[in-house]
């Protein structure tokens, strides 16, 4: 199936970069940090597949119109807002942080440019 495809992708990549058997770092622990850091982010990773999904829709013709819906139906448009998602996960691991403003980002460049992808309430 495509689903197990993509996560035997996914592992091939992740088992091939040495960075994710690290400890978590910082720039005060390790000043390479931002230089390295977006290699083994799961959210650049994320970040990534987005590009590569735009460039195979923009080679796709566009989808047909939504069929208009009968008398009495109503459309549903779900939206999951993950914005604080990848914080909480930061979190948990990291106790010291619970109470703290937490900011998750991630970058598709070495020069330290990034942006941030999640917080949690008190960032």
């Amino acid at each position: 199936s495509s689903d197990s495809n993509a996560s035997a992708t996914v592992a091939a990549m992740r088992k091939q970069e040495p960075l994710l058997g690290m400890r978590p770092r910082t720039t005060h622990d390790d000043p390479t940090f931002m230089s390295t850091f977006f290699k083994a982010s799961r959210l650049h990773f994320i970040g990534m597949w987005k590009v590569r999904y735009q460039e195979i829709l923009d080679t796709l013709p566009a989808p047909p119109p939504l069929a208009p819906l009968a008398p009495g139906q109503d459309r549903l448009i779900f939206h999951i807002d993950m914005d604080c998602f990848f914080a909480a996960v930061a979190i948990r691991g990291r106790p010291e942080l619970r109470g703290k403003p937490v900011a998750v980002c991630w970058s598709n460049s070495n020069e330290g440019a990034g942006e941030i992808s999640s917080a949690n309430y008190e960032a």
